[in-house]
């Protein structure tokens, strides 16, 4: 709609465990669908850092303990 919008927060990951796990603690949002809170999600890193799958939990929720079928892979955008 041509509004910018913004979140800040803390990001925080542990790539010691198996899934790698990241929490993301928003403190400030003007996305209505972003409410404030901790996200905590698991991810892998795949094809030598060319993607990343990952699930989230909305705050409040349980971390996802495996990937879901919903699971979200992103890919590396080169410049």
């Amino acid at each position: 709609t041509g509004t910018d919008h913004y979140y800040s927060g803390v990001y925080s990951y542990d790539s010691t465990t198996e899934p790698m796990i990241a929490d993301l603690e928003v403190t400030a949002s003007t996305l209505d669908k972003l409410p404030l809170g901790t996200y905590q999600s698991i991810f892998e890193i795949l094809e030598n850092g060319k993607k990343i799958k990952s699930n989230c939990a909305m705050p409040g929720e349980n971390r996802p303990s495996e990937f879901l079928e919903n699971t979200i892979v992103s890919e590396k955008v080169e410049e």
